[in-house]
């Protein structure tokens, strides 16, 4: 064995020994200074069996690794590593429960690695179905002459298993709903369907709408509204909550009707305020210079049916991508709102 691989391993060996605490800040990032960036890839070969990729992107002269990641020891069970570089492996080794580590480094007078390169590939098996995560918490970079660069990456993979509806199937929003679902946006019911096409009220609105923007709901909170006691109970701090947020207001006559449905007009004046539009300047003071109140007409074959007050909302979600229309040129603004475009729309903020 020549003296640069001999030199190699020794060094690798001791990465493994110092520093075995790697920096556990809660910033996610997936590029440090300079070029070169993290990122993984998640396939399933069967129902328990996740194979977790780990990439490293801009690559110059990539020789040798130490790296160390970060998985849920009580849902996922590494079973093997495998690693397409050529070379000698150390580990991988397990510190702390559920920190793993790896070094790896080629041998020999070669040339390091360059452009994209796949560091390692790791099957785990899937001992829960809860969704978890792999963390890229530390890699450290050496290249042909022994020179090393740290990174802290932090990059995250989801591990989860796609919830299954009897109902979406085939549907057009099919994978939305399944994001939405596991991402904690919406939730299915007992029977399990998701009923995909069922009307939404304002109170499940809220509550979607909430979770999605992920804002702090109030534990108590008493409600300004005169039908404030038919208010279910769950429904209540997701209403304050949007209220609070001037995302969702009441009505003129002081109710909130937490049970009525909603139509586009209203979806569309909701999901304006979440990109910063306020109802206070509908004269077009915070509109975007490219689109007015007039320019729907000939976007929607349908824009004479919408309601003066509605057209600057709907004027901003158009521009946003946060709405369209339903086909033919029509955005239908007195249509009811179901789960699944509530959802699809959700997602898109």
């Amino acid at each position: 064995m020549n003296r640069r691989a001999s030199l190699l391993i020794i060094m690798l060996s001791l990465l493994l020994l110092i520093n075995a605490t790697p920096s556990m800040a809660a910033v996610v990032v997936e590029k440090e200074a300079g070029d070169i960036s993290f990122h993984f890839t998640v396939t399933e070969r069967n129902d328990r069996d996740v194979i977790v990729a780990v990439h490293a992107t801009g690559s110059q002269d990539l020789y040798a690794y130490d790296m160390v990641l970060d998985t849920d020891a009580e849902r996922l069970q590494l079973k093997n590593v495998s690693i397409e570089i050529a070379g000698f492996t150390v580990g991988p080794m397990m510190e702390e429960g559920n920190l793993i580590r790896i070094a790896h480094t080629k041998t020999g007078p070669s040339p390091g690695e360059n452009g994209e390169v796949k560091l390692a590939t790791l099957m785990f098996e899937r001992l829960r179905d809860e969704p978890t995560a792999i963390w890229l918490r530390q890699v450290k970079l050496v290249d042909s002459k022994l020179e090393m660069a740290a990174y802290e990456p932090h990059v995250k993979a989801m591990i989860m298993k796609f919830p299954s509806f009897m109902d979406i199937e085939g549907h057009w929003a099919e994978s939305d709903i399944q994001e939405a679902v596991i991402r904690g946006v919406a939730t299915g019911y007992e029977n399990g369907a998701f009923r995909p096409q069922r009307e939404v009220t304002r109170a499940e609105f809220a509550a979607m709408l909430i979770r999605a923007m992920n804002i702090p709901v109030p534990e108590a909170k008493e409600l300004p509204f005169s039908d404030k006691d038919g208010i279910p109970l769950w429904a209540a701090p997701f209403i304050a909550a949007a209220v609070d947020a001037k995302l969702m207001a009441g009505y003129e006559d002081g109710t909130f009707r937490w049970n009525q449905r909603m139509n586009r007009e209203e979806l569309a004046a909701v999901m304006a305020r979440t990109v910063g539009f306020e109802a206070e300047r509908v004269k077009g003071a915070n509109m975007s210079p490219s689109m007015e109140p007039t320019d729907l007409e000939p976007v929607f074959a349908d824009s004479r049916q919408i309601s003066e007050w509605a057209r600057p909302y709907i004027a901003t979600v158009v521009e946003a991508g946060l709405m369209k229309g339903r086909g033919e040129k029509r955005f239908v603004p007195e249509a009811w709102v179901t789960r699944a475009e509530a959802v699809v729309v959700l997602l898109r903020r």
